[in-house]
């Protein structure tokens, strides 16, 4: 009888201490669930977040974090036309016409753009003119991930603290002799090319931009004639 009771004994407290784990193993799991929802959360919501810039000079972006919205070419408008847009277009190379109307003349159109390297030649950079010049210029589109701010520094080639670089360059303007306007570009150091032109006519033409001593530019640390550097950053 004796020996009954304390086996009944140790069984209870076998079945309570069980009971135990078995409600610290169930509050656990709950954690764990709540603690992986939360992430699966925080990583969508990750994932929704995110800024564009354009690659100008190349056909891919980038880093891990960082997907192709879509490639194409740099337009523009003519470099000899007063009166002509300034800002460059990252364009693709599939577009989808909507009314089917005539050729018009005198109104404003888009084309593609081309390097230009005199007097920047520099074998086996962004600057070799035997290499670049008259070709045309790649761009893309990226989406970075997890960031909400994108910027473009001039002379510089690396972001300032906290900010990622997505790519650094050099900066790239339209000639100062010519009748239309421009806007500055940072093209990749590294950059792809397109079609070969057989002319200048019509087309917008990207140079190297150099620093102007100018009285009011620091120089130094600035040095008049040096080609630009330029990166662009996120966060």
């Amino acid at each position: 009888m004796v020996i009954v009771l304390v086996f009944l004994v140790v069984l209870g407290q076998e079945v309570y201490g069980n009971k135990e784990q078995c409600e610290n193993h169930a509050v656990k799991a709950k954690l764990f669930d709540a603690i992986c929802s939360e992430i699966k959360q925080t990583r969508t919501k990750s994932e929704e977040t995110g800024t564009t810039y354009t690659r100008w000079g190349r056909t891919k972006c980038s880093g891990d974090k960082t997907e192709i919205v879509y490639s194409g070419f740099v337009g523009g408008a003519s470099h000899n036309d007063s009166g002509s847009q300034v800002n460059m277009l990252c364009v693709p190379t599939q577009p989808q016409y909507a009314i089917n109307n005539k050729k018009a003349d005198n109104h404003p159109w888009l084309g593609g753009t081309i390097y230009s390297m005199h007097q920047m030649d520099t074998p086996n950079t962004a600057l070799d003119q035997s290499k670049y010049t008259l070709y045309g210029i790649p761009c893309t589109v990226c989406r970075a991930r997890d960031k909400t701010s994108v910027i473009m520094i001039p002379g510089r080639k690396e972001c300032t603290s906290d900010w990622e670089k997505e790519y650094n360059g050099y900066l790239f303007g339209g000639n100062p002799k010519f009748k239309s306007g421009s806007e500055y570009v940072c093209i990749d150091e590294v950059p792809e090319r397109r079609k070969k032109a057989t002319s200048w006519s019509e087309k917008p033409i990207l140079k190297p931009v150099h620093s102007k001593c100018n009285e009011v530019m620091p120089c130094p640390p600035f040095i008049d004639g040096r080609v630009l550097t330029c990166v662009v950053c996120s966060k």
